[in-house]
């Protein structure tokens, strides 16, 4: 039986050492090691997992819901290797973005602070 760890899905993370370690040999994966290798983002003390999900998922609810729509697209087209059409996507995106009153006064608010921290 092979392990249920997503192995098509780690494949694009892990080296191919590293996966044939971890699905052959069942070689064990530690946290330290999955950040290293782009497979985990964070670290967090045990017992810390719900707060950190928790402080994750409310900076994303913050976002703009379209924008998180276009976001998700671009990282896709993204990952997929087409580079063109991928800048060609941000791009189209952007500008519709830039059409909506609430995501320029984000923008305008995101230069405000930016400029207020270099007058420091």
């Amino acid at each position: 039986m092979l392990p249920g760890i997503g192995v098509a899905r780690v494949a694009h993370v892990v080296s191919d050492r590293m996966l044939r370690q971890l699905v052959i040999a069942g070689r064990e994966y530690s946290a330290a090691e999955a950040c290293a290798d782009g497979f985990a983002t964070e670290i967090v003390p045990a017992g810390g997992e719900l707060a950190a999900a928790m402080e994750l998922a409310q900076r994303i609810a913050a976002k703009a819901p379209e924008a998180l729509l276009h976001a998700r697209r671009v990282c896709s087209q993204a990952r997929q290797g087409d580079a063109g059409a991928a800048v060609s996507y941000e791009l189209l995106a952007n500008d519709a973005l830039l059409g909506r009153a609430d995501v320029r006064d984000r923008l305008r608010s995101f230069v405000e602070r930016r400029s207020g921290d270099r007058k420091r």
